[in-house]
């Protein structure tokens, strides 16, 4: 070691630098039994060792030495956050760090300390490069005078693999308490949702659909009148006559090549005569008529990204006109049904029109606060395909080619049936009603009915799979006043506790500051349960009722293209992702984005570093007349087939061996994984999505989101039968509280005031309900401003809520919350505590005062990347912001906005508190509580 290194060392001592290291290892040692000697290494278990390597070098990060000292060509710092990467792969040899373990624990001096960090490093293992393009960096500076010398020009994100996914079978039903977090589109905030961004995460959020199912479309079209009939009288007249409209090759006018312009304009054409050649049988009671939408290079209005659709069908009571601006064209809350198109039979294959199909039916779900699901259908070639998108995902019928005779019929009954079918038929909620221009629902409580006004959306999350929460301010009908209630509608799983009675506990038991009860159920549709599986799905997530092999038809031979699709997911062997939705490995992380903002700021600190017709018509006709349309059937014939087939599945779910690899990704009913949603389930156990994300913010939720949890079974349409696969129930909660999101508070004061009631408030749900939060986020923290004086704010939702003597008994960790708030330790992966959660309010108090520049005024913001870094890249990058006053105080001045920036004082007092020693606690802390309150209530004096 030459004398320049030495004076660095002298000049910038240790000193109880290294003293929290040491109580953490004697922590460690003193909950197995062990003496906190250096020998106590060898003696731990082996996955302790990892955590101890990665808080040895996240600690001496920390020190002023470390960010001085050089090491070759690059600084001392940087070499530390690059080995970083490798404690976390199998590449580490972690023996290397004993001698230096000794060192520090029994106190040896300055340059010893150094020396053998010097060591551990030239015994070097090849490290990978240190930006390697699919690593997202710490985000870049605002735009202000400072960002031009100190910004960090980030490398762009890719989302191509889920931070914890499996590749393939997924696991057994879920029981409650751990819950690996799964990210979808619910948890992505302040984004401009460029595709390159939202298709990676929407695919992981939608696992592999679920394709090739046998009676899809009949089943889906059940309660249209007559349907079969019309569309075999229909087809049979298309069928005839000198010119007819559909001939030996198929329908005539087919542009050959399947351009997209032609197509619109020969399907524009064809429903038009097809709505003529079905006049006779069309339904009386049709609210309205519909028309088909083709407008592929016009955005729709609604969407936070420009999204345009290739066809749809809309209601025949608006008229496009352009010249009249945005008030004359199309939005996303007008499509009843999306399609696309691709003039390649070859993109019926993932991800091509599917991942474009599954955008828009995200925007349609998200516009629509009473779509419960999407109809939609896809058109590649001459290859047509249905599908349908909820909660659990997506699913698609067999492949048909329109110009093949089976494919002609089925054509014709799919655009006479999108023509006609009512809108509970298309996915609206008929639990929502309408009368004299006002949306109600309508509850009984305490034995008697209520009508529930609805006056606005106060949230509609932004996915398909999740929780998907929504909520509405509402008023009793006949209340003078108008008293405020907030409904919430979400997507539960069944076996998680109900969010309603979590919030009636917690309201007879006088939680403070906590949104209060007034009256929770379980949606009913026709008398029966909303759920996803039976009444959504009809039962048809079932491999009996899958495609075992391509579609035959009568005369014709199935394309190569339909074969390939269909065996897909059907197959035994199809136990991994199919081409376009791969998953990839997951072990690699790094912390690039704490290394770079890091050793950036470090370096300013430094001098020294720089188908045959008429038989198919005639079977089809004969068929038909043995079906009964839906207006026949009475809602208890209804509810009585429900049951038949919810038992039907239990029979079939009983009689089957599970087997297979723990899968942490959603249910879509997919057979080889499940759809996302924002949050997320323990190994073996349930989502606790949420978006989420869900949460939902989701995942969720939020939401989940988010992007993958766990559920179903991998199935093998070979193997006689497939575990049943998660459900999600429609729940419903009424609060008798009406806020505000935080970030809208009127001034940073409000905005603190509001924060610290909801800081009390998860402490009274701790101590009063014994339950924890574990999704604090700017969408669950509540401003109310003209509250009493003590409660200036509350807390929502309680989907994530777990009693928490629960966790600690279970042992088990998972990651819950919403991404860009979710604690340093929870993106590690360490089990869920209230520490947690009070670190979640730092991050949201944090996340307001870069994006908002007064009460709601949104901006975008380089920390938006924080929606799509990987979980360790995004710990790194918080860690980067608080591990010491220098680096936090630049990243505030230059990234926090004008109306916020009179808080930086504040915040840094506030981050000493949650972060002390630059780092989170790894110990609980009670006081933390009211330390928290304490500098937040300062700065209201």
């Amino acid at each position: 070691m030459d004398e320049a290194t030495i004076k660095i060392i002298g000049e910038n001592p240790i000193g109880n630098g290294l003293n929290a290291f040491r109580n953490e290892f004697a922590s460690v040692c003193d909950s197995t039994g062990l003496a906190s000697l250096p020998d106590a290494f060898d003696r731990l278990e082996q996955s302790r060792h990892r955590s101890i390597a990665f808080d040895l070098h996240m600690t001496l990060a920390r020190l002023r030495a470390a960010q001085l000292l050089p090491n070759g060509d690059r600084s001392l710092l940087e070499e530390l956050f690059r080995y970083v990467l490798i404690v976390n792969s199998d590449d580490f040899d972690l023996s290397r760090i004993k001698p230096l373990l000794k060192a520090i624990l029994v106190n040896s001096d300055d340059v010893a300390v150094w020396t053998q960090v010097y060591n551990v490093f030239s015994e070097a293992t090849p490290l990978p490069p240190l930006t390697p393009p699919s690593i997202s960096s710490v985000p870049r500076r605002a735009t202000t005078p400072m960002a031009a010398t100190t910004a960090v020009t980030p490398t762009r994100v890719t989302v191509a693999a889920s931070d914890t996914v499996a590749t393939s079978a997924a696991t057994s039903t879920p029981s409650v308490p751990g819950i690996p977090w799964t990210r979808n589109t619910t948890s992505i905030l302040n984004s401009s949702e460029h595709c390159r961004e939202i298709d990676p995460i929407l695919k992981r959020e939608l696992g592999n659909p679920r394709v090739g199912i046998r009676r899809f479309r009949e089943s889906f079209f059940a309660r249209v009148p007559n349907l079969e009939t019309a569309a075999a009288a229909v087809f049979d007249k298309c069928c005839r006559g000198e010119e007819p409209l559909f001939g030996p090759d198929g329908w005539a006018a087919w542009p050959a090549d399947a351009k997209e312009a032609e197509v619109l304009a020969w399907f524009g054409n064809m429903i038009t005569k097809l709505e003529e050649l079905a006049a006779d049988y069309r339904p009386a009671n049709m609210a309205n008529r519909r028309k088909l939408l083709a407008q592929p290079k016009t955005p729709l209005i609604g969407s936070t990204g420009r999204r345009s659709m290739d066809i749809g069908f809309v209601n025949d009571d608006f008229v496009f006109r352009p010249a009249m601006g945005r008030a004359g064209r199309y939005r996303w809350s007008h499509i009843l049904v999306p399609g696309e198109l691709k003039s390649n039979p070859a993109a019926d294959a993932p991800p091509l029109a599917w991942i474009d199909l599954a955008t828009y039916a995200r925007e349609v779900l998200s516009a629509q606060d009473n779509r419960r699901f999407v109809l939609a259908l896809t058109l590649c070639g001459s290859n047509l395909r249905l599908w349908e998108y909820d909660r659990l995902g997506g699913m698609a019928s067999e492949q048909f080619n329109i110009n093949e005779s089976r494919g002609g019929l089925e054509f014709v009954a799919t655009m006479l049936g999108f023509l006609w079918m009512d809108e509970e038929g298309l996915g609206f909620d008929p639990s929502i009603m309408e009368s004299q221009g006002k949306r109600f629902i309508e509850i009984e409580r305490d034995g008697k009915p209520e009508r529930l006004i609805i006056d606005e959306v106060i949230t509609r999350p932004r996915c398909i799979a999740s929780r998907a929460t929504t909520c509405w301010k509402a008023h009793r009908e006949d209340d003078p006043l108008k008293a405020p209630l907030v409904i919430k509608d979400s997507w539960q799983y069944p076996e998680r506790d109900e969010e309603g009675l979590l919030v009636k506990e917690a309201t007879e038991k006088g939680v403070i500051n906590m949104a209060r009860y007034y009256h929770h159920e379980t949606v009913r549709i026709g008398g029966v349960e909303d759920e996803v599986r039976i009444l959504i799905r009809k039962g048809l997530d079932s491999t009996t009722v899958i495609a075992n092999t391509a579609p035959t038809t009568t005369g014709t031979k199935a394309t190569a293209e339909t074969a390939a699709t269909e065996n897909m997911t059907t197959t035994p062997e199809m136990t991994t992702a199919p081409a376009g939705f791969k998953i990839a490995d997951t072990a690699a992380v790094t912390f690039t984005s704490a290394m770079s903002a890091i050793t950036a700021t470090a370096r300013r600190r430094s001098t020294s570093s720089s188908a045959s017709s008429t038989a198919t018509v005639a079977a089809a006709a004969g068929s038909s007349g043995r079906r009964r349309g839906h207006s026949v059937a009475s809602q208890s014939r209804k509810a009585t087939r429900v049951m038949q087939l919810r038992e039907s599945s239990s029979r079939s779910s009983n009689s089957i061996q599970c087997g297979g690899n723990n899968d942490n990704r959603p249910n879509n009913g997919s057979s080889s994984s499940v759809a996302g949603t924002k949050r997320r389930q323990s190994e073996a156990n349930l989502d606790n999505n949420d978006d989420d994300d869900d949460d939902d913010h989701g995942h969720n939720g939020a939401a989940d989101a988010r992007g993958r949890v766990k559920r179903s079974r991998s199935e093998s349409a070979g193997s006689g039968g497939a575990t049943p696969l998660t459900n999600r129930v429609h729940r419903r909660v009424v609060l008798q509280d009406y806020g505000k999101p935080i970030y809208t508070a009127s001034s940073p004061t409000a905005l603190l005031a509001a924060l610290e009631s909801c800081i009390r408030g998860h402490e009274s749900l701790r101590r009063q309900a014994g339950l924890l939060h574990r999704d604090i986020s700017i969408n669950n923290v509540v401003i109310d401003e003209d509250g009493p004086g003590d409660r200036k704010g509350f807390l929502i939702d309680l989907d994530l809520a777990i009693k928490e003597q629960r966790i600690k008994a279970s042992g088990t960790k998972g990651k819950t919350g919403t991404r860009a708030f979710m604690a340093i330790g929870v993106l590690m992966g360490r089990q869920h505590s209230f520490m947690h959660d009070l670190e979640s309010f730092f991050w949201v108090l944090f996340w307001i005062c870069v994006h908002y520049d007064g009460p709601d005024k949104a901006r975008k913001s380089d920390f938006d990347e924080w929606n799509f870094m990987r979980d360790r890249n995004l710990a790194g990058a918080k860690l980067a912001i608080i591990y010491d006053f220098e680096s936090f105080r630049d990243e505030a001045e230059s990234s926090f906005t004008p109306f916020y920036a009179p808080l930086i004082p504040l915040m840094d007092r506030l981050r000493a508190v949650v972060f002390p020693n630059g780092q989170p606690q790894r110990q609980p802390d009670e006081g933390l509580y009211s330390a928290m309150s304490n500098v937040l209530l300062q700065g209201l004096e």
